[in-house]
């Protein structure tokens, strides 16, 4: 039987013929769609996904470098440095140097922050619910290992292609942080009163 280019069709990736075959085209398919989708719903307060990221990463963590917060919202940190500026002029990060280097910036939600996230996250949450309908807890549990692991690979791949400055040892290698760890200290979960 004859398969038309448009058949889609199970292949290893050493034997992929058509993007539409590559995961990594429907997982950039499936985040474009999911951002759309919260975007069009937050449309009346002009909200961003890098700022809805970054106030999601600030709420969870606490005392985050700017480079650790671009890794955790995968938005450039030129990008990251203007959204920053704009968002603490608006009351809603708090930035300050650290104390044992005051070229590094600690970063943290503001109150005023925390308040258009509790907006923001109900959204989100509707907008997630309705792309895993019919999908099990179990399902999605196992999706996010395998992208966890894939990015595990990445960073390794990434690790071993670093080579230590002149005069450097392995241990250079070790700064690599990979998505995968959590930088910045998580903060204690409040307790919930029903």
């Amino acid at each position: 039987m004859a398969r038309s280019k448009e058949t889609a069709r199970a292949a290893s990736p050493s034997e992929q013929r058509s993007f539409r075959e590559s995961l990594f085209y429907w997982t950039g398919l499936l985040e474009a769609r999911y951002n759309q989708s919260f975007i069009e719903a937050m449309r009346p307060m002009a909200v961003t996904v890098a700022r809805f990221r970054t106030l999601v990463v600030l709420n969870e963590l606490s005392d985050v470098s700017v480079g650790e917060l671009a890794r955790h919202t995968s938005v450039e940190r030129s990008a990251l440095g203007r959204l920053l500026e704009k968002m603490e002029s608006e009351g809603l990060v708090l930035r300050r140097a650290k104390s044992a280097d005051r070229r590094v910036l600690e970063l943290n939600i503001a109150p005023r922050g925390r308040e258009q996230l509790r907006i923001m996250q109900p959204v989100r949450r509707m907008v997630r619910d309705r792309a895993i309908r019919g999908i099990s807890a179990g399902e999605i549990a196992r999706m996010i290992a395998l992208m966890q692991r894939m990015l595990l690979n990445l960073d390794a791949e990434v690790a071993r292609s670093v080579r230590p400055p002149a005069g450097g040892s392995r241990q250079s290698r070790a700064r690599i942080v990979t998505i995968g760890r959590a930088g910045g200290r998580p903060k204690p979960r409040p307790s919930r009163r029903d």
